[in-house]
């Protein structure tokens, strides 16, 4: 194999593994991004329950509030 055609074999496959890590890159911010807005889901809803314990109405209405806006993003 040339020279050329190594070279030229060599770029397209950092071309390739460029773009692979960009898309992986991507993937895990995609992930990263889910996996704290769950977290954040399953924080409000303990905070709901303790409102509904402690029959704190307006904390319980202000978190419901908050937790349908976040479904909803």
């Amino acid at each position: 194999m040339s020279a050329k055609k190594m070279s030229e074999a060599m770029s397209h496959q950092y071309r390739e593994l460029e773009q692979e890590r960009v898309v992986m890159d991507m993937f895990i911010e995609c992930f990263m991004t889910m996996l704290a807005q769950k977290q954040r889901l399953e924080r409000i809803q303990a905070e709901i329950d303790l409102a509904l314990e402690t029959q704190d109405k307006q904390r319980f209405y202000r978190l419901t509030t908050r937790l349908r806006r976040l479904q909803g993003e």
